[in-house]
């Protein structure tokens, strides 16, 4: 019996099965656009979801409230990315373990207007310019100066820069004094400038009645108020002498027989004269009347205030103060330059200055945290001690520090890499350097071969272990670099790997084992 609808354009539409016996089919006509429709969202009671719209991604999760169905999309949780798309979701993971391992750079260098080339390299990080400073030698050259214009005639290693204290030789030469004048006569070495402390000197034959000295000659140089002089005490003030043949007030009394007698004393150069750091007059702090005498001073110190033509090496430069020097071997403060990026043999840095090649030692890198970091694990090992020369003399092995920290993203922490020590073939190493993680952790150094050998290095600020790293060889089997070369021996050191020690210990006579930090790390 066929099954009939019945129901008009409105309102309900209801199916009546005849009740009889058999397979009932329902056939709707084929027309064009004909649909079935229920005219309402079918509700999760009725076998429907309750829901008409969508976004990408959502799904429908039970809900034992009403025992219905919920839209929802998913949840990412740490470490883990959600990507939701037009019937589609992607899950993945947000980071990686990942590891950065820091050692000491040891390279011959040849550095040109702010790019460095090398001849060696020992730390693969630096190819990817994550180092962040490493120090030139103290730099050695040639110059001389006229007035506030220093200009380099030759440079042996390090570079020079704005603000680099630059040291001469002593002055040498001859003077003579009257009263705050004093007169440069010639100038063989070094130069003075205001506020150059003079030595001063005379040879003269005197004695001393009570606390009055009385000079019968004077060989050369004269006598000043505040001068020593040997056997006879120290100038008070003048009596009848202002220099030469007279009396003086010492301060000490007592009968000393005549004799010769030598004078020492300084003073202190307050406005030039007609000399402009060499020969000519000088005013001075002390008045009195010399003949000529050998004049003397500590070493001259100036200031680099600007770069001329000079670029780090040879070239002039502005200086302070002002004042001549002859000609003559010069030193200053090392230099630290800051890397900057590049590849592996040639690197970038500031200051741009330039410098002969060289050895240079990088213990100073920059670690930026990557994006998503929260977490870092640190294992810091400082350098080891450089073994001695007499007995057991071994040096100590480098401290050891673990722990886990919490970073921030995207932000500059300092990684610094104690070198090993100096081993000696005449007495003492040298003590190994302090390895740290920013301000987190650090590890102090082994100490110096001696005696029965170098104290080990401690570790502080670790979560986990703060001791020395004896034994711990597994991490210095990977960590190993940078050994130092033994004072006066053969180029052979003993690896710390090897010893079964981390962070290093120098065996008699050759040096210790530079330290090293490994991080490990999500991101």
């Amino acid at each position: 019996m066929p099954i009939k609808l019945k129901g008009s354009s409105s309102g309900d539409i209801t199916l009546d099965v005849p009740a009889t016996a058999g397979t009932n089919t329902l056939t709707l006509p084929a027309t064009t656009g004909t649909v079935l429709t229920t005219g309402t969202t079918v509700a999760v009671s009725e076998g429907g979801t309750g829901q008409t719209s969508y976004t990408n991604g959502q799904l429908l999760i039970g809900n034992s409230t009403g025992n219905t169905l919920t839209k929802a999309t998913l949840t990412a949780g740490s470490g883990v990315t959600i990507t939701n798309g037009a019937g589609s979701i992607t899950i993945a993971a947000s980071g990686q373990l990942q590891t950065a391992l820091f050692s000491g750079f040891t390279a011959t260098a040849t550095g040109s207007g702010g790019t460095m080339t090398t001849s060696s390299e020992q730390n693969s990080l630096l190819q990817s310019g994550v180092y962040g400073s490493f120090a030139l030698p103290t730099y050695a050259g040639t110059a001389s100066c006229s007035g506030t214009t220093m200009t380099v005639t030759a440079t042996t290693q390090g570079a020079l820069d704005v603000g680099s204290v630059v040291t001469f030789p002593s002055f040498a030469g001859t003077a003579t004094n009257s009263g705050t004048t004093l007169t440069i006569a010639t100038n063989t070495a070094g130069g003075v400038q205001v506020g150059t402390v003079i030595n001063t000197a005379c040879s003269i034959t005197a004695s001393r009645t009570t606390s009055v000295m009385t000079v019968t000659a004077v060989a050369s140089g004269g006598v000043h108020v505040g001068m020593v002089i040997t056997g006879c005490g120290t100038v008070v003030s003048f009596g009848t002498g202002t220099g030469g043949v007279g009396t003086y007030n010492m301060n000490a009394s007592g009968t000393v027989a005549s004799g010769s007698r030598t004078g020492s004393g300084t003073a202190t150069i307050s406005a030039f004269g007609t000399g402009a750091g060499g020969t000519g007059t000088y005013t001075i702090d002390k008045s009195y009347t010399a003949s000529t005498y050998t004049l003397t001073t500590n070493t001259l110190t100036k200031t680099i205030s600007a770069l001329g033509t000079g670029n780090g090496g040879n070239g002039t430069y502005t200086v302070t103060p002002t004042g001549n020097v002859v000609s003559g071997s010069i030193t200053s403060t090392a230099l630290t330059l800051t890397g900057t990026g590049g590849s592996s043999g040639s690197w970038t840095y500031t200051p741009a200055r330039s410098f002969p090649s060289t050895s240079i030692f990088a213990n100073q890198f920059i670690w930026t945290s990557p994006a998503g970091t929260t977490k870092a694990r640190a294992t810091v090992i400082g350098g080891g001690g450089g073994g001695g020369f007499q007995g057991l003399s071994t040096g100590g092995s480098g401290g050891l520090a673990i722990g886990i920290y919490t970073v921030t993203a995207s932000t500059s922490y300092t990684i610094t890499v104690g070198a090993g020590g100096n081993g000696s073939t005449s007495g003492s190493g040298a003590a190994g350097g302090t390895s740290s993680f920013a301000s987190f952790c650090s590890a102090t150094g082994g100490g110096p071969g001696e005696g029965d050998g170098g104290a080990e290095g401690l570790g502080s600020g670790g979560t986990f272990k703060n001791y020395s790293s004896s034994g711990f060889t597994s991490i210095g089997v990977i960590l190993g670099s940078n050994n130092s070369q033994a004072s006066g021996t053969a180029s052979e050191l003993y690896s710390a790997g090897s010893a079964g020690r981390a962070g290093a210990f120098g065996y008699v006579q050759y040096g210790g084992l530079g330290g090293a930090v490994l991080l490990e790390y999500v991101g």
